[in-house]
């Protein structure tokens, strides 16, 4: 209550009377006020339980993978190995993904606990929130959903990586590189190809 009080000459003299109603010295009671201010600026080690409540904070994509990822054994043995750094790096979540990664293999609570061990205090508690998320699917559900998230990420990835090919040849002929050039278009043909080809498995296997 004394914090909210404004002017700091009449927060001072609130401060001499509860120091002589205490009978304690005046600058012990100004030094509590200001820890207090200060911890109450400070951030909170579990601010993102209120975001992986609500679900915000966290994409939808990254939140559902995750979510099936701590639901189902079996997408983390078989998604995970096909999940690479360059797809997840710039998760909010992407210290959570690594720690997945160095535990891929246990299951059960066993996973979760050596999961659990990997993380910072508010990643733990972002682990625990989602673990416990309504969104949360059963076994053969989760594997579909991570399949459906992985198919997305993949496609989000090509997409950059023909864009950022592209980019480099229009760069490499502007500037006459014409053998960069052509380097470039030989690789962007490749993925081209290669992005093609996947569409058509994912699309078999879908089918």
């Amino acid at each position: 209550m004394v914090q909210k009080i404004q002017d700091k000459i009449e927060r001072a003299g609130v401060a001499d009377e509860i120091a002589a109603y205490l009978g304690v010295d005046r600058g012990l009671v100004l030094d509590q006020f200001k820890r207090a201010a200060m911890e109450r600026r400070a951030p909170l080690p579990y601010a993102p339980l209120a975001a992986a409540r609500h679900g915000l904070g966290i994409p939808n994509e990254e939140r559902f993978l995750l979510g099936s990822l701590l639901a189902s054994d079996r997408a983390r043995a078989e998604i995970l190995p096909r999940l690479t750094p360059e797809m997840t790096g710039g998760f909010s979540t992407w210290a959570i993904f690594e720690a997945l990664r160095q535990v891929n293999g246990l299951t059960g609570p066993a996973a979760f606990a050596a999961l659990e061990a990997r993380l910072d205090p508010a990643s733990q508690a972002l682990l625990h929130e989602l673990a416990a998320a309504d969104d949360m699917n059963d076994e053969e559900s989760s594997l579909r959903q991570a399949y459906a998230c992985l198919h997305r990420l993949n496609s989000g990835l090509k997409k950059r990586q023909v864009d950022d090919l592209r980019s480099r040849v229009k760069a490499a002929e502007r500037e006459g590189r014409m053998d960069e050039a052509l380097r470039c278009i030989v690789e962007l043909r490749e993925l081209e190809r290669d992005t093609r080809a996947r569409t058509g498995t994912g699309a078999q296997a879908g089918g």
